[in-house]
């Protein structure tokens, strides 16, 4: 049962209903040592053979012949004694009862003519053997008068090989009565002894030990290809398949294979392996995903290089990949470092807020920063990122070679915590929002008075230009002009002046909105770009920065102070002007209506006071 079991296997090898799967059979490990096996076992058989069949051929060629030799010894004997009595017919039974009794197929006797004188073949005497012409006589009588080489042979005819032996019968003086005493040889004694069945034996034997060879073929072929199967394509197996998983990116996979050996070792290396390439392939998709993500966020980074919108799209972009329950961005004041200007934008809320903060000042806009951390920052201390709250909250210092712009605070949800790959971020991450930083404060200095730390007029124009080109967007122009501000020059002099419009510049930031642009428009005069405004809420603005103004007061001196008013002009886009220059214009006119009508007012354009 199971040899048939394993010949159906063996069956299976070659066999296969896909030509494909039957040529990658055909290809395969085990048909190739089956191959091999068969080969080297057919070699191996065939020598065996031929080695056996050389080997007993001629030890039955000697036996055969020892045989006949003595056989013919015996039938001399046996014939002399006939022959002295001239007894043919005793002879020919003797022949006769020699051929019955051996296994001689004939006998024959020759006189010294080379004439069968009688023979166990009635058809034979009479005929004569000529040694010259006859090839059975050439072989051993190669040249007349010399000995002949051998008195054995064998002999190749239409019936089949047989072996020959010629015995010389010597004349004795027991034969002299009827041969002559001079004579030394009386006859030749002729034995045929057929070689059939000895070929018979080794065509058997020869058959028998092929069959036993193939049978053992067949056994050794079962047993190979169950221990190939077993110690060798089994693990192989194993490992193609979990090359394939690898390859399709199951890095987990384990091979399991059983045993000891060079497989075993190698399914080792190969677990090993595939949790290198695991570790690996992670790295790489986690260091992909960072540099994707850092991509991302200079390119977000990179649409705009005004400061105030640089740490709007900062903030927003932490919030929206650390998934933070709060990030807050503090940037130092360029000209006081006791001042941070922050942006903040928490989960709950889709907005960004802004605030100015003092060092000195006792409660902070929002909790989720210190002031022990601005100080640190401020000190030189925070270098580097810094985790506290067990990893819900991180602090990022900003800096680029030798300057320094501020931090970053985010704080992650209860029960969450920055994970390996958001530290690993932080580094670059801050590196590219300060450069980010630098270049926002670059082009900030390019675009900002330095005395009053609003924006330039040639910005002015820029941004007017630009609200003037978004089709169906409204704004509105505020122009205000310190009333006698000559007086304070000529009386206090240049530098109170200097510190008067400084003063000008912060009450102006205090006074408008986030969005609004500040510009000095040169000398005293002043100009507000208002977008997405009404002229109503225009005007409240106006009238706020107008009481600013006026209440505050401006120090010279610990003994000496001055107030000053202003007078501000209004103007709105499209209502009063089709282009900047016009809409300039309008609100221009109706500051001059101000001044007109006793300074320290506010004029819409083309609008009557009552």
């Amino acid at each position: 049962m199971r040899v048939g079991r394993s010949l159906d296997f063996l069956k299976q090898i070659f066999i296969s209903d896909e030509p494909a799967d039957q040529c990658g059979r055909l290809c395969s490990l085990r048909v190739r040592i089956l191959g091999w096996t068969l080969l080297l076992f057919g070699l191996a058989l065939g020598v065996t053979l031929i080695g056996m069949w050389n080997y007993h051929h001629e030890r039955l060629l000697e036996m055969t012949q020892l045989e006949a030799t003595q056989a013919g010894l015996t039938i001399e004997a046996g014939l002399r004694a006939s022959m002295l009595k001239n007894d043919r017919q005793a002879i020919q039974s003797t022949i006769d009862e020699m051929i019955r009794v051996t296994k001689l197929s004939r006998i024959h006797i020759l006189d010294g003519d080379g004439r069968v004188a009688m023979s166990s073949d009635a058809t034979m005497p009479g005929k004569s053997f000529d040694r010259d012409s006859d090839q059975a006589c050439i072989s051993c009588h190669q040249t007349r008068g010399v000995k002949p080489q051998r008195s054995a042979m064998l002999i190749e005819d239409a019936e089949g090989p047989y072996w020959r032996n010629v015995i010389k019968v010597e004349n004795r003086p027991a034969c002299y009565g009827c041969h002559p005493p001079e004579q030394k040889v009386c006859g030749v004694l002729v034995i045929d002894a057929s070689m059939a069945e000895m070929y018979s034996i080794l065509r058997d034997a020869t058959k028998r030990l092929l069959l036993t060879g193939i049978l053992t073929f067949l056994l050794i072929a079962v047993v190979v290809s169950h221990v190939v199967n077993r110690f060798v394509l089994d693990p192989l197996r194993v490992l193609r398949a979990g090359f394939g998983k690898v390859g399709r990116g199951e890095f987990d996979h384990w091979v399991d294979i059983k045993g000891c050996g060079e497989l075993a070792e190698m399914g080792e290396s190969f677990n090993i392996m595939s949790r290198a390439i695991g570790r690996y392939m992670k790295e790489v998709g986690r260091k992909t995903q960072e540099f994707e993500m850092l991509y991302a966020i200079v390119q977000k980074m990179s649409e705009t290089i005004e400061l105030k919108r640089v740490m709007e799209i900062v903030v927003n972009i932490l919030h929206d990949v650390v998934r933070a329950k709060c990030v807050l961005l503090a940037v130092a004041n360029e000209h006081d470092k006791n001042r941070f200007e922050l942006t903040w934008r928490m989960n709950s809320d889709r907005r960004c807020f802004w605030a100015d903060y003092c060092i000195h000042d006792e409660e902070l806009p929002h909790a989720s920063i210190c002031r022990e951390d601005l100080l640190g920052w401020q000190t030189g201390e925070m270098l580097v990122p810094q985790f506290t709250d067990e990893d819900q909250r991180a602090m990022l210092p900003l800096a680029m070679k030798d300057m320094r712009f501020g931090m970053v605070c985010i704080v992650k949800e209860p029960g969450h915590r920055f994970s390996h790959a958001d530290k690993n971020l932080f580094p670059s991450l801050a590196q590219h929002i300060a450069i980010s930083l630098a270049n926002a404060r670059l082009y900030n200095q390019a675009i900002t008075d330095e005395l009053t730390s609003l924006y330039t007029k040639r910005h002015f124009y820029v941004k007017a230009k630009e609200l003037s080109e978004d089709f169906g967007r409204t704004f509105c122009l505020m122009i205000l002009d310190l009333d006698h501000f000559k007086k304070v020059n000529d009386t206090h002099g240049h530098p109170v002046g200097d510190l008067v419009l400084a003063g000008i510049g912060e009450l102006i930031w205090l006074s408008i909105r986030r969005g609004d642009i500040p510009c000095r428009y040169g000398g005293e005069e002043f100009a507000i770009l208002l977008p997405d405004v009404e002229l109503d809420e225009a005007r409240r603005i106006a009238d706020r920065l107008l009481n600013y103004i006026a209440d505050f007061n401006f120090v010279v001196d610990e003994e000496h102070s001055l107030r000053m008013t202003t007078s501000i002009g209004l103007a709105a886009y499209p209502r009063h002007a089709a282009t900047v220059d016009e809409l300039v214009a309008a609100a221009d006119g109706a500051l001059y209506e101000a001044k007109r009508n006793g300074r320290n007012q506010v004029r819409v354009f083309g609008v009557a006071e009552v």
